[in-house]
């Protein structure tokens, strides 16, 4: 597990249940070495907006917004690579895709 290194006194105290996890995923993306930008949904509405049951789900959206592929369960960096790389072929909308992580 991470260590707790959050900057933050309050949060590494306890703080309230967000900047606890707030806290918990800054230790986490350092510990893993995470370099890209992350988003917490506290509220859900993420997961809403993308009609999100079931835990981890992963949607992968094109530069026009469109929804490519939308899947649940883990996967491996070289898996999550795989699909990236299989739904941008060779469409000019896919040549710059964003992935959405949705974890709890």
């Amino acid at each position: 597990a991470p260590s707790r290194t959050c900057s933050t006194p309050r949060a590494a105290a306890g703080g309230t249940g967000t900047e606890h996890m707030r806290c918990f995923v800054q230790d986490a993306a350092t510990h893993l070495k995470i370099n890209y930008p992350m988003l917490l949904d506290t509220k859900g509405s993420i997961a809403r907006r993308f009609s999100i049951e079931d835990l981890p789900a992963y949607v992968l959206i094109d530069a026009e917004g469109q929804v490519r592929r939308r899947f649940v369960g883990f996967r491996t960096d070289s898996a999550l690579a795989a699909i990236v790389e299989e739904a941008a072929g060779s469409e000019p909308a896919a040549a710059k895709l964003s992935l959405i992580a949705i974890h709890h």
